[in-house]
Parts: C-alpha cells; sequence; structure tokens
C-alpha cells in the first residue's frame, strides 16, 4: 500500500512542480495535459492494460512531466519534440513492465509491452505542426521587421477587380508595386486615391496570381 502510495503521490508532485515552473508557458501545459489524457486512455483499452484508475493517472503525470521537461528546454521546439516523442514512446511501452515489477497492478493474462504505432504516428503529426507553426512565427517576425523599415510611397491608381465574387482594389504605386488588397481586412481602401500614400509589405501568398499585403497603411 506504501508503493502504491508514493507511486501516485510522487508522480502528482513532480507534474504539479513542472506545472508551476513552466506555468507561463500554456500551450506546453496545455498540449502536455492533452499527451497525458491520451495515455490514459491508452492505458485503458491497450493489450496489456491498466485496471487501477490511480496507477493510470500516475503513469499519464510522468507522460505529461516527460514532455513538459523536454519543452523547457530553450532549444528549438520541433527538435525537442522529437525528444519528448522518443522518451515518452520508450517509457509507455514498458509501463505494464515496470507496473507488474512494482507490484502496483494485477495482470491477468500476463504481461509484455505495449505497441509505439499510434505514438509514433501522434509525435510524427506534433512535429509537423511544430515545424509548420515556427515556420509561420519566423515569417511573420522577418515580414513586421520589414514594414518597420518601409517607407510610404504614392499611389499612381487604385481599380476594382472582383476574383471568385471576391471583390480586391487593385493598388498601382509608384515604386511600381502591383498588389490586391481586401477591403474586409483593410477599408479605409475603399478611399484611397491617386492622392494618397501607402505604407506596405507584400506577402508572398498570392491570390489567383495577385500579390497581397501583409500589412498595410493608407494616408
Amino acid at each position: 500500500m506504501k508503493k502504491y502510495l508514493l507511486f501516485v503521490f510522487s508522480s502528482l508532485v513532480v507534474a504539479g512542480s513542472l506545472s508551476l515552473i513552466n506555468i507561463n508557458n500554456g500551450s506546453v501545459l496545455f498540449l502536455g495535459l492533452i499527451i497525458a489524457v491520451a495515455a490514459y486512455i491508452k492505458l485503458s483499452i491497450d493489450e496489456y492494460q491498466i485496471k487501477d484508475i490511480f496507477i493510470k493517472a500516475g503513469w499519464s503525470m510522468i507522460i505529461y512531466s516527460i514532455f513538459v521537461l523536454c519543452m523547457s528546454f530553450p532549444f528549438s521546439n520541433e527538435w525537442w519534440i522529437v525528444a519528448a516523442g522518443v522518451c515518452i514512446t520508450s517509457v509507455y511501452t514498458f509501463i505494464p513492465i515496470l507496473t507488474k515489477k512494482m507490484e502496483l497492478d494485477y495482470f491477468k493474462y500476463g504481461c509484455g509491452r505495449n505497441g509505439i504505432k499510434f505514438w509514433i504516428l501522434f509525435f510524427l503529426s506534433l512535429f509537423f505542426l511544430v515545424v509548420i507553426a515556427d515556420s509561420e512565427a519566423k515569417k511573420e517576425e522577418k515580414m513586421e521587421a520589414e514594414y518597420a523599415k518601409a517607407a510610404f510611397v504614392g499611389i499612381e491608381s487604385v481599380s476594382k477587380e472582383i476574383y471568385r465574387g471576391n471583390t480586391y482594389y487593385v493598388v498601382v504605386t509608384e515604386s511600381g508595386d502591383i498588389f490586391g488588397v481586401d477591403a474586409r481586412k483593410y477599408p479605409e481602401i475603399r478611399t484611397a486615391n491617386e492622392q494618397s500614400e501607402v505604407k506596405y509589405v507584400i506577402d508572398s501568398y498570392k491570390v489567383n496570381g495577385l500579390q497581397k499585403p501583409f500589412k498595410l497603411e493608407l494616408k
């Protein structure tokens, strides 16, 4: 009984301590909680199931702690996702064996290693999502820096064009740039004319071949 209580209490204390240390990193804590819930559910339905709800919760908190700990280091998020994935997958597969050796739960039909397919797919998906998110964040940071250095230039012409039912104001600037502005995002474009000036940075994304601004300001 002492071993049982020590396991559950220790896992909760470690998880709680890491949560307090990383209290300002809500996205990591939230994602760690999702992983912990997934681990709890998997332990309930996997080949070698854990029957006791508190033991399952304890292991889930350990999985949570591994993830939060890995993501606490100040390096590239995507590679710490890989590190967390390797650690969690390795620990998870041996949970039934460790649980039996620690005499924390009873396995009626023997005990062995659980499969790793789910966790490999899960962390591969998470890895690519994080890579995409980091790439977008770096792109936005770069565009914001370019916008901060941009100067106001004159407008040569403004005309309307319709693409798939959406109206865009096509702006031609004195610097030779041509881009389409969505009035739903920049309603002030409706009053722009040849006497106006615009400060902008063009996005790499295009709408039907028409460039669009990442950010703009009119005066």
